[in-house]
């Protein structure tokens, strides 16, 4: 694999992996600011090159010396073609990675064991690229800080003066995430009681004009930083639909829009609820007493139509 067949720089412009590359480029400068002298690769045939080199150099100068090889899970996958310098300098690997891993999926020998249960669910196949490393966990660099097994390296933050691109007095909007329309898919009955609530904005970069998805809907197609931060500067509510994951945290997102909404996969229908229903006001009287976002206990009750008008659209529009 290499950048060449990935695109991930062309894909840059029209909604592509930008998590990851927001994540790489903050590393590369940060490193570059503080003195590092870097070798960077995304090419197998230059990737190639730099390990000869300090594989030819058994007595390293301070100049020849490595100290750190930065990579993800894809460059790994290239390292272990040159087994011998894998060995040699597997301490030294840093694995940028996302959401990082536990140890059970890491650990080989449990992995192995396992690999019909681990297996890769969107191919079928028993083979995943993504554990079975055998690193140790803190040589993973996560985007976000899900484990403490993990070395969190997280990600520039910026504060936006942006200025809303409508005043959210004026009118009722929600903006729902998803950049790419098969990310959408799924989603429709949602979307359609979405609708009849508010004025839905999208960001999507390959929106189709005959598809009855985005009938109603307002698409401002790709936008760069300044014009997301200015589109939910003017909307109350922030949909997300489960993937990708929202680039902002819970807390980041709240100080610019009114609600969050998250689609998660913990609804279910029962009759031992719990909590009750009628507890539902109570929970939200006592988070806004404490200035608290209120935990996700009542999701699987929220997920219904009724639920969803009567605390949700009825509160906040």
């Amino acid at each position: 694999m290499s950048e060449s067949k990935l695109h991930f720089g062309a894909k840059s412009s029209n909604g592509g992996p930008l998590g990851e590359l927001l994540q790489w480029s903050d590393l590369i400068a940060v490193l570059f600011l503080l003195g590092h002298n870097l070798y960077i690769s995304s090419e197998k045939a230059t990737l190639k090159k730099h390990v000869e080199r300090f594989i030819d150099s058994p007595c390293p100068t301070d100049l020849d010396k490595i100290d750190l090889i930065i990579t993800d899970i894809i460059g790994l996958q290239s390292f272990k073609q040159h087994k011998a310098y894998l060995l040699e300098n597997r301490c030294r690997i840093r694995l940028v990675d996302s959401f990082g891993t536990h140890v059970e999926f890491n650990y080989k020998s449990y992995f192995n064991s396992h690999r019909q249960e681990l297996r890769n669910e969107e191919t079928g196949k028993s083979r995943n690229p993504w554990g079975g490393h055998g690193l140790r966990l803190l040589q993973y660099w996560t985007f976000y800080p899900h484990t403490a097994d993990n070395s969190f390296l997280g990600f520039v933050v910026d504060t936006s003066n942006a200025k809303p691109l409508f005043e959210r007095r004026s009118r009722n909007a929600l903006l729902i995430y998803g950049k790419e329309q098969y990310m959408w898919k799924g989603s429709e009955k949602i979307i359609s009681v979405l609708k009849q609530f508010t004025e839905i904005h999208a960001t999507v970069s390959d929106a189709t004009v005959n598809s009855t998805m985005f009938t109603d809907i307002i698409n401002h197609g790709f936008l760069d930083a300044v014009s997301v931060n200015s589109l939910l500067k003017s909307v109350k509510i922030f949909f997300g639909l489960g993937f990708p994951f929202e680039e902002f945290t819970p807390s980041g997102m709240l100080l610019r829009v009114n609600l969050l909404i998250s689609r998660q996969n913990i609804c279910r229908e029962s009759e031992n609820n719990w909590p009750p229903k009628e507890a539902l006001q109570s929970c939200e009287l006592a988070c806004s007493q404490e200035d608290l976002v209120c935990e996700p206990t009542f999701f699987p009750l929220i997920n219904t139509y009724e639920l969803l008008v009567k605390f949700v659209f009825n509160s906040f529009i």
